[in-house]
C-alpha cells in the first residue's frame, strides 16, 4: 500500500467531513459572500476559503511524489491530463453539466422537490464575472482536489475498492456537502459530481477543474441574466 496515497486519501476524507460539518453549522454562506459587494471581494473570500486546504493537499501530493510513493496519475495529474484536448473535454463537460442543471432546476420544483439557492451567487454587473471566475477557480480546485483526486483517485488505491464505486460515493458526499440548498440542491450537485467523477477518470484533474469553474461561472451569468441584469457604468468590481 502506498503511504503517500493513503495520507492523501485520509486528508481528503477529513476535508469532506469538514465541509459536511460546515454545511450544517454555516448560516447561509453564499448570501454572506454575496453581501461582500464588489466582485473582487467575493473572489477574495472564495480564494481565502479554498487556498489553505489546497495548500495542504498539494504539500501531501508533492511529498508523496518526491518520495516515489505516489504516482501523479493517481491524482489525475499525469502527463496526459495537461494536454489541450483534455482541457477542451473538461470545458465541454462543464458546459454540459451547466445545461443539465438548468433543466433540473426547472423540472425539480414541478415534481415537488425544493431547489434552494442553486446558482444564487451572482455579480451586480456582467463584467464582474471575471472576478467571480477567479474565485470559482480556487473553489473548484479545492473541491476537485478533495472529491475527485482524493475520493475517486487516491481512495480506491489506498483501500482497494473499485473506482466506479468511488465515483458514486464521492458524488453522494459532494451532493450532501451542498445540503444547505435543499433536496433539489443535493440532487443537482450530486449529478454534477457523477459527471465530474467520470471526467476525472477519463481526462484527469485539470480538465474537471476547468469544467467546474466554467459551470459555476455560467451559473452566475445565468442568474444575472434571469434577474434582468445588464452592464452599467460605475462598476466597483
Amino acid at each position: 500500500m502506498s503511504f503517500g496515497t493513503t495520507v492523501y486519501a485520509v486528508v481528503s476524507v477529513f476535508g469532506t467531513a469538514a465541509l459536511l460539518i460546515a454545511v450544517q453549522t454555516a448560516d447561509d454562506g453564499e448570501a454572506a459572500i454575496a453581501e461582500l459587494g464588489p466582485p473582487r471581494a467575493v473572489a477574495q473570500a472564495l480564494l481565502t476559503a479554498a487556498l489553505p486546504p489546497v495548500a495542504v493537499l498539494a504539500a501531501v501530493a508533492a511529498g508523496g511524489v518526491l518520495l516515489g510513493d505516489l504516482a501523479p496519475a493517481t491524482l489525475g495529474v499525469g502527463p496526459r491530463a495537461f494536454t489541450p484536448a483534455a482541457v477542451v473535454v473538461g470545458l465541454g463537460l462543464g458546459g454540459g453539466v451547466y445545461l443539465l442543471s438548468v433543466v433540473q432546476v426547472w423540472l425539480l420544483p414541478r415534481l415537488g422537490v425544493s431547489v434552494e439557492g442553486v446558482g444564487g451567487l451572482f455579480p451586480e454587473q456582467y463584467r464582474g464575472l471575471g472576478w467571480y471566475a477567479v474565485g470559482y477557480a480556487g473553489q473548484s480546485t479545492m473541491e476537485e482536489a478533495i472529491f475527485r483526486a482524493g475520493l475517486v483517485g487516491a481512495m480506491p488505491v489506498a483501500v482497494g475498492v473499485s473506482p466506479r464505486l468511488a465515483v458514486v460515493v464521492a458524488a453522494v458526499a459532494f451532493g450532501f456537502a451542498h445540503a444547505d440548498r435543499g433536496l433539489g440542491g443535493v440532487i443537482v450537485t450530486g449529478t454534477a459530481a457523477l459527471a465530474y467523477g467520470v471526467g476525472f477518470i477519463a481526462v484527469g484533474l485539470p480538465a474537471v477543474i476547468a469544467g467546474h469553474t466554467l459551470q459555476n461561472t455560467l451559473d452566475a451569468a445565468g442568474k444575472r441574466l434571469r434577474d434582468g441584469g445588464r452592464a452599467e457604468d460605475g462598476d466597483t468590481g
